[in-house]
């Protein structure tokens, strides 16, 4: 088996898999998770040329894809982003 390129261990790794199983190491390889479990399960799989991450009892979280952009707010940003009330506001006259 090839060695991961990737390995996050000392961590919080939520899975958010049907058992909502919590680890402490992740590991990839060409992009793809191999890997979820214990530091020295996974530790044993480096290779000289993997990348090790010790994330310091910090947590990792699957990545998260919004696929329904609202439509009014795509325009928006497409035309330089959200107008301030401060600048579309209508100058006020004064009449004397």
């Amino acid at each position: 088996m090839l060695p991961p390129d990737l390995i996050l261990h000392s961590g919080k790794i939520i899975t958010l898999d049907g058992s909502s199983r919590l680890a402490r190491a992740i590991s990839v390889r060409s992009g793809q998770v191999v890997a979820v479990g214990d530091d020295a399960a996974l530790l044993k799989d480096a290779a000289p040329t993997t990348q090790l991450i010790d994330l310091e009892g910090r947590s990792v979280l699957p990545g998260f894809f919004d696929a329904h952009p609202h439509a009014d707010r795509e325009g928006l940003k497409a035309r330089g982003g959200i107008p301030s009330p401060a600048f579309t506001a209508s100058p006020t006259s004064s009449t004397s």
